[in-house]
């Protein structure tokens, strides 16, 4: 009952991707996306489903199990059938690209990734055991909220009650709810679920990355950036620590590769928009700081996107992402109106600072000071990785693909969107200032690295590349030498 009680939501991610992906696609070349995307949708589905059934079934955890057991079975035959027809209506997909060269530098970067992937893993299991309650915020949030799901019954809201205000019981549902659901299907709480969903997201990460990077630029692209993604050690420690941040990383990640592939499509087919739509959703149903992203993703698509395409299909696009978005959406307004106590950043009190501290210069600095310290030393690398990857990029130099260039620029007004929003928070947080940086600051960006990461080696040249220009260079100083 463990392992069906987390394959179920993977087998319904996976088979709602591959009816939503493009039919003219090859299908191999995207399996590995498809598997990565399917445990973020699926959970999210699973999350999401429990929430509802909670609203149905609240005093009789038997009765939605049952439910969504007989939904599971009707919607896989549906899946089923609607693929069958797909594949009998729509013409068959183009065969798959032959693969990259065994030679150069992906075999140099082959072994050292599974041996990082591998050690990785390892650790994450030491972690895992040695903390099997996860971090601070693990327990004391999430999985302490996918007890009180679990156990509560009739009385289910009352974990989203002012007297454990500590606890931030405004906080969306996704993690605990999908905990909870595991748990109910089970017949009883076991510490080995939170780790599996922390661990399923944490190299869902890390496989998404690495197949996105070898679709979009080259397989070696790919790996150089699994290799820092796993060699990042506040990462997988955060990773197994059983809190939100590296799943809410996992759905900004994956929303903004559906961007990326969706750009490449024909201009009719918007399916992967739909996907996007859900993911980005489901961040802002997995924690605060999704409902920023999704802001930020709304203005930084109309922005760009609106300026290099015409405004039908612009349109066309915006419903698509709607469609996927707008299921999700709803229940997060639902649950933040209806059954969350408010977020103190928006009560009139919370406002009233807030404005105050918007004209405090002194806090701007505080703040900046401690970005400069952080993005430094960020990831608990033993140097500064940002310095390593700055001279990395002059040293291979820039060279973006042109096909994915409005996607690349929407992307990084996202991004920038996304830092500006997030240091806004920190100056008119109403807490102390010094304790709210020293303790979050380090998380906020490890939910960025992961799409920092992405665009990184996008812009860049890959290794192939660097060694071409490389030696083109050596060839025309050589033919200078010759003439004179």
């Amino acid at each position: 009952m463990l392992w069906l009680s987390l394959f179920s939501p993977l087998f319904i991610g996976f088979f709602l991707i591959s009816i939503i992906w493009p039919r003219h696609k090859a299908v191999s070349p995207y399996l590995l996306i498809q598997s990565c995307l399917a445990v973020g949708v699926g959970l999210g589905i699973s999350s999401y489903s429990f929430f509802l059934g909670l609203a149905a079934f609240p005093r009789s955890s038997d009765g939605f199990v049952n439910a969504e057991t007989t939904s599971l079975l009707v919607f896989t035959v549906v899946l089923l059938c609607l693929y069958a027809l797909r594949r009998r209506k729509d013409p068959a997909p183009r065969s798959a690209p032959k693969p990259a060269s065994k030679e150069g530098p992906v075999w140099i970067l082959c072994a050292p990734f599974y041996i990082a992937l591998i050690a990785a893993m390892i650790a994450f299991m030491f972690l895992s055991l040695d903390s099997p309650h996860g971090g601070w915020d693990g327990w004391a949030i999430w999985n302490m909220r996918a007890r009180f799901l679990f156990r509560s019954g009739v009385q289910w809201t009352q974990t989203f009650s002012d007297l454990v205000a500590w606890s931030h019981p405004d906080y969306p549902l996704l993690i605990p709810a999908a905990i909870a659901r595991c748990w109910a299907h089970i017949g009883h709480e076991t510490l080995v679920v939170p780790a599996v969903v922390s661990m399923l997201f944490a190299f869902a990460t890390v496989g998404l990355i690495f197949s996105s990077l070898s679709i979009l630029r080259s397989r070696s692209q790919g790996f150089l950036a699994g290799l820092v993604l796993l060699g990042t050690p506040f990462f997988i420690q955060q990773g197994a620590s059983q809190q939100a941040d590296v799943p809410l990383g996992f759905f900004f990640l994956a929303t903004i590769v559906l961007f990326f592939l969706q750009d490449r499509l024909p201009k009719n087919n918007h399916g992967l928009l739909s996907l996007a739509g859900m993911t980005a959703g489901f961040s802002a149903w997995t924690k605060h700081e999704g409902l920023l992203f999704l802001a930020c993703v709304i203005i930084s698509r109309l922005s760009v996107m609106v300026r290099v395409q015409d405004r039908k299909v612009f349109l066309r696009q915006a419903f698509s992402f709607a469609a996927g978005l707008a299921p999700v959406l709803a229940t997060v307004v639902y649950f933040k109106t209806q059954i969350a106590t408010p977020n103190e950043f928006i009560s009139f009190p919370g406002l009233q600072v807030a404005v105050d501290r918007l004209t405090d210069g002194s806090r701007y600095l505080q703040v900046g000071k401690a970005w400069a310290e952080e993005m430094v030393h960020s990831g608990n690398w033993i140097f500064s990785l940002l310095l390593l990857l700055v001279f990395y990029l002059l040293a291979v130099g820039i060279n973006p693909d042109k096909a994915i260039k409005p996607a690349l620029a929407s992307s990084l007004v996202l991004l920038c969107l996304l830092l500006a929003g997030y240091f806004l928070v920190y100056v008119t947080s109403p807490y102390d200032l010094h304790w709210t940086v020293a303790t979050s600051l380090n998380r906020l960006l490890l939910q960025l690295w992961p799409s920092l990461l992405l665009v990184f080696f996008l812009v860049v040249n890959t290794p192939e590349q660097a060694m071409n220009l490389l030696s083109s260079s050596g060839k025309h100083s050589q033919a200078r030498a010759d003439g004179t």
